[in-house]
């Protein structure tokens, strides 16, 4: 049917055939997928739209988000979910949007069932030249290679296809320059126990200068956080550190609990899948290398809290991740990603409740939240806006105490209105770290995680271009893109643009409604 509307008239008749019982004609508009939806954003507001997943073969591309004139461009996340051949959601995994870098590191791991895959996408009217190297635990690089980026182009494989090549039983980092700034991605996958495919979003570290304490172009020097982690009642997490600066860098990772309303916490023993035990661990990172700390003790009582990664005095900070991955039996349902973060007093990040919790078809937010301060009891406000930007429920607060950590569903503290999707706003009287995890429950009654990033709300305006380096539709795969204006006082214009592989308009979603 052409585009526009058209008129479908229904007739009921007899088992016969012969007697006419009713006739009613309907009028429906029928749209066609575009390539450029318009957006216009309030503060504290969001907007989404959703790839249709009917095109019956696998499409894959970019997307890009540009802000109309004298406005300033938004944040964005992208959701993928992937179900199988009976419509079972098997995995989802969020991505943030990010203007293009020149260069990145990102945690590698192809063993197995463990593949690490990454998306590059060029924005530019002119080619790019990527060069990499891979790096191993003890420092050494190899696999040197270079591919040349088409303009407008962009390229999303596995690294041990080409043009990564980068072999089985790879355990390390991989490394790129590019002469133009492209738009990037990783994403870790996981074949599980059933043949299942699961994924994990991977940050990518910008490289930084040498730690110089006597210069005033160094990398970042102080404490970095893990606001969550979580050990034990079916869950494990792997610390992985990685070093994004050209020398060897030097420190001690924390693990600590959640303290109480009147006590601060303390630090937590965990039991590493080498043997050792403990609370805090000494690291030693060779230049591009990695250290990983992972606490195995999945079947044992359920701990949780936050990691401190702090770099010997004259070291520069680690960048990384946490891992935690979920196995209440001999099968593992998910696996999600808390990338490392800075304290800050006030974050936006967008949130869905929507069905009856723990039942099949809901999807519910948690939050963690870290106190960055060892010395003084932290107040934290959470506020919750519809996508219009108005108020959903009244504020509430949660009392963290020195150096102590929460992990709450949002609806077991914020009364959501049913069907709930939105915005949500924390603040802070000092410093925290902060991560939200959407948990999502399958058709089977299985439980999926993954994680967004808030945005920090300080964060300077901008109107350059942000970029998704990769999306995926049909052939089981489905990607929502929500944008929200996340620095105070935003409001947001502007038009969000997909694109193939090749660089060409992509028709994936239908017009606004």
């Amino acid at each position: 049917i052409a585009p526009g509307t058209a008129t479908i008239t229904v007739t009921a008749t007899d088992t016969s055939g012969s007697n006419t019982a009713a006739t009613q004609a309907f009028t429906v508009e029928v749209v066609r997928p575009a390539e450029t939806v318009s957006f216009s954003i309030t503060d504290l507001g969001g907007w989404s739209i959703a790839s249709n997943g009917n095109a019956g073969t696998l499409r894959t591309g970019y997307g890009r988000i540009r802000a109309a004139e004298d406005s300033t461009t938004p944040s964005g996340v992208a959701i993928f979910q992937y179900r199988n051949s009976e419509g079972v959601m098997i995995a989802e995994a969020g991505i943030s949007a990010a203007e293009p870098v020149s260069d990145g590191l990102i945690f590698a791991e192809v063993n197995g069932p463990v593949n690490t895959g990454l998306a590059m996408a060029n924005p530019n009217d002119a080619p790019a030249t990527i060069n990499f190297y891979f790096t191993d635990s003890a420092g050494e690089r190899f696999g040197e290679g270079s591919y040349v980026l088409d303009a407008h182009a962009q390229i999303a494989k596995l690294l041990k296809d080409q043009p990564f090549n980068s072999g089985d039983g790879i355990l390390g980092t991989f490394t790129f320059t590019s002469s133009a700034p492209v738009a990037v991605i990783a994403l870790r996958t996981l074949t599980n126990e059933a043949g299942e495919f699961l994924m994990t979003t991977l940050p990518v570290a910008p490289l930084a200068a040498a730690a110089n304490p006597f210069s005033s172009d160094t990398a970042y020097q102080g404490t970095v956080y893990f606001p969550h982690f979580v050990d034990g009642g079916g869950w494990a997490t792997e610390v992985v550190l990685v070093n994004p600066t050209n020398r060897t860098i030097t420190g001690t990772v924390e693990f600590l609990g959640q303290g109480t309303e009147i006590a601060a916490a303390t630090p937590t023993v965990v039991t590493l899948d080498d043997g050792a035990a403990g609370s805090d661990f000494d690291y030693a990172i060779a230049p591009g290398s990695f250290r990983r700390f992972t606490a195995a003790n999945r079947l044992g009582e359920l701990k949780t809290g936050s990691v401190h990664a702090t770099p010997d005095d004259g070291s520069a900070a680690p960048s990384g991740l946490v891992i935690f991955s979920y196995a209440p039996g001999q099968k593992t349902l998910s696996e999600a990603g808390v990338p490392v973060s800075r304290e800050g007093r006030a974050f936006r990040v967008p949130i869905d409740a929507v069905g009856t919790p723990n039942q099949p078809g809901s999807i519910r937010t948690g939050l963690a939240v870290a106190n960055t301060d060892y010395g003084v009891f932290n107040t934290v406000t959470l506020e919750v806006t519809h996508r219009d930007g108005t108020p959903a429920a009244p504020p509430a607060t949660i009392t963290l105490p020195p150096s102590g950590q929460a992990a709450r569903m949002l609806d077991d503290v914020l009364t959501l209105p049913a069907d709930f999707s939105g915005l949500l706003r924390v603040s802070s009287v000092f410093d925290v770290s902060v991560i939200a995890l959407r948990f999502r429950v399958n058709e089977l009654g299985e439980l999926k995680v993954t994680t967004t990033t808030p945005s920090n709300e300080t964060a300077a305006a901008t109107s350059k271009d942000r970029f998704f380096a990769h999306l995926a539709d049909s052939a089981g795969w489905t990607t929502e893109f929500i944008l929200f204006n996340g620095t105070a006082g935003q409001a947001a214009s502007g038009t969000l643009s997909f694109f193939d592989a090749a660089g060409q308009a992509l028709a994936l979603v239908g017009t606004q409604p």
